[in-house]
């Protein structure tokens, strides 16, 4: 059972609440409003049909072309701005900027409440501000990989209190799979296998709970089940299975996709690759240098593997159809950077060079700026493009390297074991004073 002992100085993020909500809101209106909103007028087009589906009682998702999934549940959020006067499109950005904001703010939170003892939910914060997949995407694509996100960051709470895990945990997890499903169905199938399992394995008798809310939620947020839901689950299913193994789908070509190779995946998303990297290092790592439980990695790193190997193989598998791989590992970055450098402070090797880790901050952002400078000089596309991915990935290091050395020895001094947030834990208060 984790240490639920309190931090040593008062700390708590809940009381600046309207500041992360302000710099989140204002960081995704900025980049909403900078975005390329891919198929914008096929979504206006969506919606105007589901409106009018709704009026006239007519749900039948079979006469639907072109659709794997009408994402249905940015959709619905975008509804009521029509009657403050919003045109279709602008009320569909507002319902993205709006979610998108609500669920950085959710993840962000969930970070605090999962670990303590660093600063990830600062370096959420930052990753969110800066995101530049937010700048190429369409209402779907970040929009389920945020709440994808979200309940994974809260199975790793579920991970850390097993049978002490507050229901409402559990709810939150269900809840956010289904609003997912009813964005993407298809990231959520490959998921809800791994997470059902975890509960089979930690506490079984939750597993009604979960699913009861999965399916309360996406039923509700997608009018294409009320009428027939096995009807619509059949084809919205096949449908998508086609455009893995087809050149074509109902007539229309898919030769206007970005096929990417996995090299091409690699360059496009590096801070992603590196998550992955270390994540997959960390299965092999004694249970005493790990940060995070084998059994949640497994998960992590089986979905993205699944879920980018069936990309792979389809033509239609342009980058932001992998946005609900890359951003959860991205967001898991930060916390693996920070046990590297905790591994690192605390080997003999680097002890025994003398080198402060001021000093390997001072040779991290020296490689940032000669990489950078790689960038300004260099006319090969090849050279440039290593350069950049170089530079992104330097910047992020040393980033996360200052917020490592400020909650170490300036910022905050949390204990070491302190971990989920008891708030979060369904032990009696005795009980819990006991465990202090």
């Amino acid at each position: 059972m984790p240490d639920s002992t309190p931090p040593t100085r008062k700390f708590d993020l809940v009381r600046i609440f309207p500041v992360i909500l302000l710099v989140l809101f204002v960081s995704q209106f900025v980049l909403w409003n900078c975005a390329v909103i891919t198929d914008l007028d096929y979504w206006v087009t969506k919606r105007t049909q589901l409106i009018s589906d709704i009026k006239d009682h007519n749900l039948d998702f079979a006469k639907i072309n072109r659709a794997t999934h009408p994402g249905t549940f940015p959709l619905i959020v975008s509804l009521p701005f029509s009657s403050l006067g919003f045109s279709a499109k602008y009320s569909i950005k507002t319902a993205c900027i709006l979610l998108d904001t609500l669920l950085s703010v959710g993840i962000v939170y969930a970070a605090y409440f999962a670990k303590r003892n660093n600063l990830w939910w600062l370096a959420i914060i930052f990753f969110f501000a800066v995101n530049d997949y937010t700048l190429y995407t369409n209402p779907s694509d970040i929009i389920t990989a945020k709440l994808i996100s979200l309940s994974l960051i809260l199975l790793l709470i579920f991970f850390q209190l097993k049978k002490n895990t507050h229901w409402i945990v559990v709810l939150a997890i269900g809840i956010a799979l289904g609003l997912a499903a009813s964005s993407r169905i298809h990231p959520v199938i490959i998921l809800l296998p791994f997470v059902i399992m975890a509960f089979a394995f930690l506490d079984p008798k939750k597993i009604p709970l979960l699913l009861l809310s999965f399916g309360i939620s996406m039923f509700v947020t997608n009018p294409y089940l009320w009428d027939s839901p096995i009807h619509f689950l059949t084809i919205s299913f096949f449908r998508g299975s086609d455009l893995l193994l087809e050149k074509s789908h109902d007539g229309m070509s898919l030769s206007f996709f970005q096929e990417l190779s996995l090299g091409k995946l690699i360059a496009e998303a590096p801070l992603s690759f590196l998550a992955y990297v270390f994540l997959f290092i960390n299965l092999f790592v004694t249970k005493k240098h790990q940060i995070l439980p084998r059994l949640y990695i497994f998960i992590i790193i089986m979905f993205s593997s699944l879920f980018s190997f069936l990309l792979l193989r389809s033509p239609a598998n342009t980058l932001r159809y992998f946005y609900p791989a890359l951003i959860p590992l991205q967001i898991m970055l930060p916390i693996l950077i920070f046990q590297l450098f905790n591994f690192a402070a605390n080997t003999k090797i680097i002890q025994n060079t003398r080198i402060s880790s001021k000093k390997y901050l001072y040779i991290e952002i020296l490689i940032t700026i000669f990489a950078t400078i790689v960038i300004f000089f260099s006319s090969n596309d090849t050279i440039l493009k290593i350069s950049l991915d170089i530079s992104k990935v330097m910047i992020t290091i040393s980033f996360l390297h200052v917020l490592h050395i400020l909650s170490k020895n300036y910022f905050l001094a949390w204990p070491k074991k302190a971990t989920c947030h008891p708030k979060l834990q369904l032990l009696p208060q005795i009980q819990r004073k006991k465990t202090i």
